[in-house]
């Protein structure tokens, strides 16, 4: 069942793909021939006389061989020989630019016309990365190797190349364009919402219960999957002897009652207390939330063996009043004091918030704020300025006694 919703769910992922990549295609394509109406270029072909295409626009260009027309091409000397021009348009990533001219002009010996024209607004490409593309016009003799040229040095580039229609198409090839636009994004829309809601159904919890009622399906699966590899993980540590698998484990001293209790409702379990062995027992501290953090800083340092004391139990008072002698001052003490009485006593406000992650070291921002304030007092500094120059002084000085 979860094999094949995955399957479901795979393959509907790569039709969106698919939708979105022809989706901005279309896009693009819709560019060109935007920009190929404005420059008046089309697919038709023209004699060497005809001047319908208005290519006269002062765009970037690789201009034509200003060489004899005798000189240039030997077609021309033939008389009343008609040339044929064609066009070949798509887009680039605009930093490809002069590449794409320099390529074009040594392999058609610049007897080709290209223009750029660049978009207004960055584009997804095929992956899915924003790039700023421009739109390319390609002018050229029709000869066919020169076209094959033209056309693999256009499909070498990270793009896409279009066929452009003829001059009296180019407008209601616009609308056609439009109109598949307008169909592929609601396709695309209602295709992620039908998903969208498919992934609701199969991650809803159906329960009665209010307190799992906001629980997904998903959540509960990752529970079970990670207490089951515990588990496992636990169990692959057992020495196995036949048909048995003996494993030693640890367990605080107030916790053993609870601990044999649980191991007695399997008939097949038993659990014995091992007594005069020589194995250090592992360090447990019993901790809560004030005394948490302090215990974390403790053991970057070291953990403490069997039986020793507890440096952190020092810590909770040590570490905070040299943090106040060294961050002695009133007014900076007193701005961290109130961000940690807003973590104690917001703490049920913090949930789902960035200020959550810090919720952890309350207690500590707490007192190193008091000392800090404490320390300020005995400093006589408020934002680093002596106090009696802020709030003036309640001391009265017999200068007669100085002099």
């Amino acid at each position: 069942m979860v094999k094949e919703k995955e399957a479901f769910v795979q393959s509907q992922s790569e039709r969106l793909k698919e939708m979105d990549d022809g989706y901005n295609t279309l896009k693009d394509f819709l560019e060109v021939l935007l920009r190929a109406q404005t420059l008046q270029l089309s697919g038709s072909n023209n004699s060497s006389g005809d001047n319908e295409n208005g290519l006269g626009i002062n765009h970037d260009s690789v201009s034509v061989n200003h060489q004899p027309d005798d000189q240039r091409n030997p077609l021309l000397n033939q008389e009343n020989r008609e040339l044929k021009f064609s066009h070949v348009a798509g887009t680039i990533e605009t930093e490809d630019k002069p590449r794409m001219k320099k390529l074009l002009f040594r392999a058609t010996k610049g007897t080709t016309l290209v223009m750029f024209s660049d978009f207004d607004q960055v584009v997804l490409d095929t992956l899915g990365k924003e790039v700023q593309k421009s739109a390319y016009f390609i002018t050229f003799q029709d000869v066919p190797h020169i076209r094959n040229r033209v056309v693999r040095i256009c499909e070498s580039f990270n793009g896409q190349r279009f066929d452009l229609p003829q001059a009296e198409f180019l407008h209601s090839k616009i609308n056609e364009v439009k109109l598949q636009l307008a169909d592929a994004d609601k396709l695309r829309k209602q295709s992620r919402r039908q998903l969208r809601t498919y992934l609701e159904q199969i991650n809803k919890v159906n329960t009665s219960d209010a307190s799992t009622a906001t629980l997904s399906q998903l959540e509960i699966m990752r529970w079970y999957v990670a207490r089951e590899k515990a588990l496992f993980h636990a169990m692959n540590m057992f020495k196995q002897n036949q048909a048995v698998y003996i494993g030693y484990f640890w367990t605080p001293a107030f916790e053993k009652e609870r601990v044999f209790q649980a191991l007695r409702d399997f008939a097949t379990t038993r659990c014995v207390e091992m007594f005069n062995h020589n194995i250090m027992p592992p360090t447990h501290f019993q901790g809560n939330d004030f005394t948490g953090s302090f215990q974390e800083i403790v053991n970057t340092y070291g953990i403490p063996t069997y039986k020793e004391v507890n440096p952190a139990v020092f810590a909770c008072v040590s570490f905070p009043f040299l943090f106040g002698v060294m961050f002695g001052d009133v007014g900076h003490g007193s701005l961290l004091l109130l961000f940690a009485l807003l973590l104690v006593f917001g703490k049920d406000k913090l949930k789902g918030t960035p200020l959550e992650m810090m919720e952890f070291g309350r207690y500590l921002f707490l007192l190193m704020g008091f000392f800090a304030v404490f320390n300020g007092l005995c400093y006589n500094e408020f934002f680093a300025m002596p106090m009696q120059a802020t709030w003036g002084t309640c001391f009265e000085v017999d200068e007669d006694t100085y002099k």
